[in-house]
């Protein structure tokens, strides 16, 4: 797997936080057990880590249910 190193981060992240990823494409409710409190902690750390802020509106299923997803929504946020 060649990830960008958002993805590659964003990984480092979910594992860390006992998130089970094998592909970027993977649901993360499903796959890795993500909940409302962890997707919680997944913006905190995405503002943090990427200097964007996200606006609650943002954070819905469809923008958060992969790592493919969430990257795309930086990318939106703030390009490379």
């Amino acid at each position: 797997m060649n990830l960008v190193p958002r993805a590659q981060r964003l990984l480092d992240y979910l594992r860390s936080a006992h998130v089970t990823v094998e592909r970027e494409e993977d649901d993360l409710f499903e796959v890795g057990q993500l909940d409302s409190g962890g997707v919680v902690e997944l913006v905190l750390f995405l503002e943090e880590s990427f200097g964007v802020e996200i606006d609650p509106a943002m954070i819905t299923r469809e923008h958060f249910s992969s790592v493919k997803t969430v990257v795309a929504l930086l990318d939106r946020l703030a390009p490379p």
